[in-house]
């Protein structure tokens, strides 16, 4: 009798269309051995980042934005 020793993996796919998440997901979980399954977001690398920073260029282009000058400054914003 051999005994499986637990270990964690990961594989990195990037994919934009969530069926085909939920299909992955679904398959997965048919193969023996693993346990459990986490699908996590790539916040820099998905469309919506691209987004927010075209809005940020944008405020910044109409003089909406903050000029922060030192440490302090930026400190004093997240109190």
């Amino acid at each position: 009798m051999t005994t499986a020793i637990p270990t964690t993996s990961q594989m990195v796919i990037d994919i934009h269309d969530t069926s085909i998440v939920r299909d992955l997901k679904h398959l997965l979980t048919r193969i023996q051995g693993v346990g459990a399954i986490k699908v996590t977001k790539n916040y820099y690398e998905s469309q919506e980042f691209y987004a927010d920073l075209d809005a940020a260029e944008k405020d910044i282009r109409a003089g909406k934005g903050l000029r922060i000058s030192n440490k302090q400054e930026l400190d004093a914003l997240f109190v």
